[in-house]
């Protein structure tokens, strides 16, 4: 991030998760599917002993377990917005930028394309794509005087300066092992 204001952001969009319930609401789903699971997994062992087919058994028994454990992972793409619109929020209370979480975003999204995460590859993230993102931001942004602090980001720089340097350090480090 080039501000403080973006990590507050990224702070409130998670503080925004819990604000809004998400992950009562996600023990609550996983304690649903867990049920589901229990109920598959028995379909699949009788479905296994009818066929006489104990290659499908496990196939099948991986494949739903693969499944659960992307779910228990990631919170609903309607939840990221959420998040998101909260972000937003928090920092128009603050009299924060929102667009320094925009300038973040475009940082990330320039990193996900020069990896190969394209846009189709995008809509299969729980966070939605980075166009709706951008527009969550200028639908929700006011424009008004905002409380930048200079001493804040001159401490912020010079923690990120450090902890740039030391983790160039490291790998360096680890170059030379």
């Amino acid at each position: 991030a080039d501000s403080y204001e973006a990590i507050v952001g990224v702070i409130a969009h998670e503080i925004g998760h819990i604000d809004k319930f998400h992950i009562t609401k996600r023990k609550q789903s996983i304690e649903d599917l867990t049920n589901l699971n229990n109920l598959t997994n028995i379909s699949i062992l009788a479905g296994s002993l009818i066929s006489n087919n104990n290659e499908y058994l496990f196939q099948s028994l991986i494949g739903n377990k693969l499944t659960i454990q992307n779910y228990f992972q990631s919170f609903s793409r309607e939840q990221e917005r959420e998040a998101d619109l909260y972000s937003i929020k928090t920092l128009q209370k603050l009299n924060l930028r929102s667009e320094s979480v925009k300038e973040l975003l475009k940082i990330l999204e320039k990193n996900a394309l020069d990896k190969g995460f394209d846009e189709n590859y995008q809509k299969f993230s729980t966070h939605p794509i980075f166009k709706e993102r951008y527009e969550i931001i200028d639908y929700n942004s006011k424009n008004k005087i905002f409380n930048f602090n200079k001493e804040i980001q001159d401490e912020f720089n010079f923690i990120k300066a450090k902890f740039m340097a030391h983790n160039d350090t490291l790998n360096l480090t680890n170059l030379n092992d």
